[in-house]
């Protein structure tokens, strides 16, 4: 374990560490056997190897003399105090002195010639600069390889580069501190994107050391376990056999904590929750992270929630008792307390709306916030009480009210408004929680719409709603307002004309009793008999990874689902992850997805895509190709696109990357592409290793903004 560790403020658990020959080296600057916290503690002088030099190779000798034989792996180089770099700028001459310096004690204090002494020199944040400017480091030395903090691996050797006697590893982390944003309190590591990115180190040669950053060891059990799991064999997760193979450990290892009878449900359970905090992590959600507006997104997301939470609980409910304080603390807290989040956050959200749109549910909106914000409280103190207090102070760490980076001292109940309701009533409607007029076009096989109204006064409110056209139903028909009520829209396609050639509009008046009307336009459309594919609306159409028609394999080249990947659903990359670049030709590899556009265009594609970095860089020649794919319409020439084509200057850079991290995704849209009406076929070219394809959007016209981005478009043919 690699980061601050458990055992930097504990004599005790350092004393067994020493006997056990655990090399505590817990952070990146201290090389050569000594933990972070010793040199705030005993250093004398800068930790700066160009003023200070006899005294850090006396430091460092020390933590050599404390190896007493023990099997070690001694961190060499040198980084700059607390997490910074040593200099402003890539120093090389100097580190080289520094290694050479160290390899030296090495053998003078071991007695032996330093290449038998294992080593590894850590690349972690800056220290990269210095192997990508060409610092070389003696053969024997293991190279430790990272990602960028947030589980996407920075660099890996080219497949066919010349093997080096000391490897290559990895330093992955499951948790963090730092930019964008602390992220420590709950497991938030789908095991599917661990699994892609550490294959990508494996078939990279990426094999002598494998190191985790873990703050604390709960509540990533699971995570840990199936890292150290696919460490020891990673043969045992082969690509074409992981669909079934991931969701079957999973199975394995809930049995092995809860036993057999239950172990499917809750190998979900614990699936579940970490797929929707993946979406955005507990420490980065707000009030604003889904859209009340658009796709009903914050109400499903809310309603998976509600879901998850309910099982679990039924699960505890059948469990015997000796499982219960376990069952707790790796399942039915994080699910119970991340559900309870999502609705503070849900309720905070509305509340700001209905304050906007002064609806008289207000005020009972901001009560309910601050129940779910005491309610956080109230499963923390359970957490802590469990098995009289074994896990006290585990879950203390804040969530709640981030403004930066760095986490609150305390928790902050997000702002909540209210508003004095008068004693009239008066009519509001809300169309998908909006003010606006238009409803979005419907579609067979479609989400259904639905419209809000509601009541600004303490009075009571009636209403009663008509349509223009038979085909559209709106209920109930009547009702009170108290103080709101939804309707549900549909459309009766029994009744919808069967010779429109596009979308139909139509009016659906509303009536209030306080003698208030709103006149709302709808519109529906059906595709005809002849209509294949997905179909376009609303400005777009969106088409999951893995609803493809048809996967093309070609070169040696083929694909992969992965199970639970992403935002969303599933995912698709291409195989092996070590194969060279393929262009788009007639057998090149690539996915089919049939589309039905209902006017003429010049369409965009939205790739969304996992934030995979350019992790091999510039090869031999100097050229850096990025990591790129391509699409086309049917047979036209395909575009190829790179997914980090926007590079600029290091501080759009760095934004752009902030961005990515902590939505998880990575939208990359392509030039404009025209085409005609009618079914075509869009097609996902493989042309690098590594990207990991989520959803393609086609854009068509202006498609309503969300977070996760419009759900998966009805499909044809529709009878």
């Amino acid at each position: 374990m690699w980061g601050r560790s458990l055992f930097d403020d504990d004599p005790e658990s350092q004393r067994l560490a020493d006997e056990l020959g655990i090399v505590l080296s817990t952070s990146h600057h201290e090389p050569m056997q000594r933990a972070h916290v010793e040199w705030a503690r005993y250093g004398q002088g800068p930790w700066d190897y160009s003023k200070n030099a006899q005294t850090l190779q006396a430091f460092w000798r020390e933590g050599v003399r404390r190896m007493n034989g023990y099997e070690s792996v001694v961190t060499v180089g040198m980084r700059g105090d607390g997490d910074e770099p040593m200099s402003e700028s890539a120093n090389i001459e100097l580190l080289q002195r520094i290694v050479r310096d160290q390899r030296a004690t090495l053998a003078e204090e071991l007695g032996v010639a330093p290449e038998a002494q294992p080593q590894v020199w850590a690349l972690y944040k800056e220290v990269q600069e210095y192997y990508d400017r060409g610092m070389s480091m003696p053969d024997d030395v293991t190279l430790l390889l990272c990602d960028d903090n947030w589980g996407n691996v920075r660099r890996l050797p080219y497949p066919n580069a010349p093997r080096r006697a000391g490897g290559y590893g990895m330093y992955y982390h499951f948790d963090y501190v730092g930019d964008p944003r602390n992220y420590k309190w709950l497991n938030t590591n789908q095991l599917s994107r661990v699994w892609e990115q550490m294959h990508l180190c494996w078939r990279h040669g990426v094999d002598r050391i494998w190191i985790a950053n873990v703050g604390d060891l709960k509540p990533m059990e699971q995570p840990i376990d199936f890292f150290l799991t696919m460490a020891w064999d990673p043969d045992q997760f082969p690509a074409e056999a992981i669909a079934e193979r991931l969701p079957a450990w999973q199975r394995h290892w809930a049995a092995e904590q809860f036993g057999s009878a239950h172990a499917a449900d809750i190998a979900e359970l614990i699936a579940g929750y970490v797929r929707l905090n993946a979406r955005r992590k507990p420490e980065l959600l707000d009030a604003s992270t889904y859209s009340l507006k658009n796709h009903r997104e914050w109400e499903q997301t809310i309603d998976r929630w509600r879901r998850l939470a309910d099982k679990a609980q039924q699960v505890e409910a059948a469990l015997p008792a000796a499982y219960r304080d376990a069952y707790y603390q790796i399942v039915l807290h994080p699910v119970l307390a991340s559900a309870n989040l999502n609705e503070l956050y849900y309720a905070v959200a509305r509340n700001r709306r209905y304050a906007d749109q002064e609806r008289a549910a207000t005020n009972d909106l901001a009560d309910r916030a601050e129940r779910f914000y005491e309610r956080d409280g109230e499963l923390t103190n359970r957490y802590h009480a469990l098995a009289g207090g074994k896990w006290n102070h585990m879950m203390s760490q804040t969530h709640i009210g981030y403004t930066g980076w760095q986490q609150p001292d305390e928790q902050v109940m997000p702002a909540v408004r209210r508003i004095v309701v008068p004693e009239a009533a008066q009519m509001g409607v809300a169309i998908e929680g909006d003010q606006a007029a238009t409803l979005p076009v419907m579609l067979p096989g479609g989400p259904d719409c639905w419209i809000d109204v509601y009541n600004r006064g303490r009075s009571p409110l009636s209403y009663s709603v008509s349509a223009e056209d038979p085909w559209l139903e709106a209920t109930p028909t009547t009702g009170n307002v108290s103080p709101q009520v939804r309707l549900r829209v549909t459309v009766n396609w029994s009744k919808f004309p069967r010779d429109a050639a596009g979308p139909v509009k139509t009016t659906v008046t509303i009536k209030g009793s306080d003698g208030s009307s709103e006149a709302i336009t709808a519109a529906a459309y059906r595709p005809r008999a002849a209509a294949r594919g997905f179909v376009e609306a609303n400005g777009y159409i969106a088409l999951n990874a893995d609803s493809y028609d048809r996967a093309v394999a070609g070169s040696g080249i083929g694909w992969v689902v992965l199970p639970d990947c992403g935002r969303t659903g599933a995912a698709v990359i291409s195989t092996p992850v070590t194969a060279g670049p393929t262009m788009p030709h007639q057998r090149a590899p690539r996915l089919d997805y049939p589309i039905r556009l209902v006017n003429d265009a010049a369409v965009r594609v939205e790739a969304y895509l996992s934030p995979t970095l350019d992790y091999l860089g510039a090869d031999a020649s100097g050229e850096d190709a990025g990591v790129r794919f391509a699409v086309s319409l049917d047979d036209e020439p395909a575009t190829v696109v790179d997914m980090h084509a926007e590079r600029s200057t290091p501080e759009r850079n760095f934004e752009a990357w902030r961005h990515r991290v902590a939505s998880n995704i990575h939208v990359v849209r392509s030039p404009p592409i025209q085409a005609s009406a009618g079914n075509h076929t869009l097609r996902f070219w493989r042309v690098d290793p590594g990207v990991v394809l989520q959803k393609l959007v086609v854009i068509t016209g202006q498609p309503p903004d969300s977070y996760l981005g419009p759900p998966q478009s009805p499909q044809a043919p529709i009878e």
